[in-house]
């Protein structure tokens, strides 16, 4: 087999980055050899991540560059031995790194949602507001608490991409729960308003704004369901919206 890249890092120019240079007059790259590339270059992105500073970076950095050139350079580059060695290096990361992320990811949601939780707390305790208001309120503080255990729930074991990217869309702790809060909230007043109703063992859930706990429960559940939470709230407005047009238009003749 023709060799088809150098693999090295460019300490003058770029250190601590893996180069992948096709070597020139090269013929067509095998798909089975461009896709290690590939795999190699999300790794070390990901590294990159997890490793923040250049000193903790380097001991990794150097086994995975090593790796890549016995997978991708040479005359006779080993594929097999380099893919089944970067699953075990990304093993090897995830039980050395994965609590320490995990953790402290969960640990700053879990202080946030703590603090959000408890803001709206002087409505439930000084007890002289109206009862939606104080429903309104347990609302909010159980989809913090729901959005918290989420976390537990979705992340139970951590791959390696999951330790540069621990929630795919990419918010932050705050502003998800703030977020998922006010979804939550948006769902209590659908189904208060009889827009939808939801029958739970004969217990009829068509005014959950009437009954602090069960605006609690409700709240929970929302932010343990906070995936497909945006779907649903975006289906609930997408149908209000049509039962309006079609009430109009029922009007109008």
């Amino acid at each position: 087999m023709p060799s088809y890249y150098v693999v090295y890092e460019n300490k003058a120019k770029k250190p601590g980055e893996i180069t992948f240079q096709i070597i020139a007059g090269a013929p067509t790259i095998p798909a089975k050899l461009s896709s290690l590339q590939l795999e190699f270059a999300n790794a070390e992105t990901v590294l990159k991540i997890i490793y923040p500073n250049t000193q903790d970076y380097r001991t990794p950095f150097e086994s995975l560059l090593s790796l890549a050139q016995v997978g991708l350079a040479g005359n006779n580059p080993q594929i097999k031995i380099a893919r089944d060695n970067l699953k075990q290096f990304k093993n090897d990361i995830v039980l050395k790194e994965g609590k320490r992320i995990k953790n402290g990811y969960w640990g700053k949601l879990g202080i946030n949602a703590f603090i959000l939780a408890a803001l709206p707390w002087p409505i439930v305790w000084i007890g002289h507001y109206p009862k939606h208001l104080v429903s309104i309120a347990m609302l909010w503080s159980g989809c913090m608490a729901g959005v918290w255990l989420s976390f537990g729930m979705r992340k139970a074991i951590l791959s390696y991409d999951d330790l540069g990217q621990l929630e795919k869309d990419q918010m932050d702790p705050l502003k998800r729960l703030i977020f998922c809060g006010i979804l939550a909230i948006f769902v209590g007043l659908y189904i208060s308003t009889q827009a939808t109703k939801i029958i739970i063992a004969d217990y009829s859930l068509s005014a959950p704004l009437e009954n602090p706990l069960v605006a609690l429960l409700l709240g929970a559940c929302c932010g343990i369901s906070e995936i497909v939470l945006p779907k649903m709230v975006g289906k609930m407005a997408s149908g209000l919206i049509n039962t309006f047009k079609r009430l109009k238009m029922t009007a109008a003749d």
